[in-house]
């Protein structure tokens, strides 16, 4: 596992009932690892409830996680380095097709923050924390007897490299299912909010969006807000859009 440091932003794809619920109740959910949907972990999983791997006192029980990205890749990937940045740009601006199908494929938000700001959140709860870059590895790989569970809650099948995944864990023993971390709302923990390209044609829907947004986080007549509000807007990953999302008086 390899900790970055805390300037580094992240972004975290969430539908809109997830997205919704931050927004409302001002509440981070951590869900519990072992009743994550995404079997690229199960192998591992499967692997220490069946020999049990005992180098900590806690079990796969005692962790709930946060995932999210942080929109990085290769350059060795691209023919030159200004396909390179232009992609690194495009990704940056617009998000990724591959993560909002994945995660947000009836609609949803990317939100961004930093480590240092989801790190000093959680750490000022007095939660133990663990956070850090995911690896992505083969199970042939994996020595087993050299890792302890720790070690293979940052690890993922490499099909799934794409998501570029950075991982925040709460280690905390008889916790339920979901922890529900506390905030100060939203705009405390993050600066930009994209609203899915997907939902794009469906005006009602993202111009609904877009004025909860407002709603919850903002007072348009608050120079601040309105500075706020410019981090605020649809991803133009498909196709132009010809209207003006921050066009307040339209709203």
């Amino acid at each position: 596992m390899t900790t970055l440091e805390d300037d580094n932003f992240i972004y975290k794809y969430m539908s809109l009932d997830s997205f919704l619920f931050t927004l409302t109740s001002a509440v981070m959910l951590f869900q519990k690892v072992k009743n994550w949907p995404d079997r690229s972990e199960g192998y591992l999983f499967e692997f220490c409830k069946r020999n049990g791997i005992k180098r900590s006192e806690y079990s796969l029980d005692d962790y709930s996680g946060s995932c999210w990205t942080r929109h990085t890749e290769n350059s060795s990937s691209f023919e030159n380095e200004s396909h390179f940045q232009d992609f690194q740009e495009e990704v940056l601006a617009n998000g990724s097709a591959t993560m909002w199908a994945s995660y947000c494929a009836n609609g949803g938000v990317r939100i961004r923050s930093t480590i240092g700001i989801i790190r000093g959140l959680l750490s000022s709860k007095g939660l133990d924390v663990m956070h850090g870059q995911v690896e992505y590895r083969t199970i042939r790989s994996v020595d087993f007897d050299r890792m302890s569970l720790e070690d293979l809650l940052f690890i993922k099948n490499p099909a799934f490299r794409a998501e570029d995944e950075y991982r925040f864990l709460i280690r905390k023993k008889n916790q339920d299912g979901i922890v529900k971390i506390k905030t100060l709302g939203l705009r405390n923990f993050v600066d930009e909010i994209v609203i899915c390209p997907n939902i794009a044609s469906d005006n009602w829907k993202s111009r609904s969006v877009f004025k909860l947004v407002i709603d919850y986080l903002l007072d348009i007549r608050d120079p601040k807000d309105l500075a706020y509000l410019q981090n605020v807007r649809m991803s133009d990953l498909y196709s132009s859009i010809s209207e003006e999302m921050h066009e307040i008086g339209e709203i």
